[in-house]
């Protein structure tokens, strides 16, 4: 293996973790070990493994987990990488409600545990006109 990416995700976890490398057989069932829990792992590419990051156990003070790659009954990959838990971040305000529909506005965000570290994204909603769910509208990269 090769490197992850993400190599971060929330405490709850459910990132979806690729781990690229060499030689991912799709015939081969892979477990992917954050620590010592496993999870399945799904070849997604020649170079490429997908798994979901475990929950972090309550009160589990560890935040750097080593990744392995594992095929099913077998040995571990070589190679170890790191995962790290991350607390969620908060939102505590916007610097303005609003934007213009033409783009081009910039927003601040304000909060706390904001991962300095990670891409971070910002997806912009429009309510429905019937008043019930939201209508996703753009998902640009902050």
């Amino acid at each position: 293996v090769l490197y992850a990416t993400p190599s971060s995700g929330p405490r709850y976890g459910g990132t979806a973790v690729r781990i690229y490398g060499n030689g991912f057989r799709s015939n081969v069932n892979y477990l992917c070990y954050f620590g010592d829990t496993s999870v399945p792992g799904t070849v997604v590419a020649i170079d490429a493994i997908e798994c979901s990051s475990p929950m972090i156990r309550q009160g589990n003070d560890q935040t750097h987990l080593d990744l392995l790659i594992a095929e099913e009954n077998s040995n571990f990959t070589a190679n170890i990488l790191r995962f790290s838990y991350v607390s969620s971040p908060t939102l505590d305000y916007l610097s303005h409600s609003f934007v213009f529909h033409d783009g081009d506005d910039s927003i601040s965000i304000f909060g706390s545990n904001m991962n300095t570290t990670a891409d971070a994204w910002c997806r912009f909603t429009l309510p429905s006109k019937a008043g019930g769910d939201h209508h996703y509208f753009e998902t640009v990269q902050a």
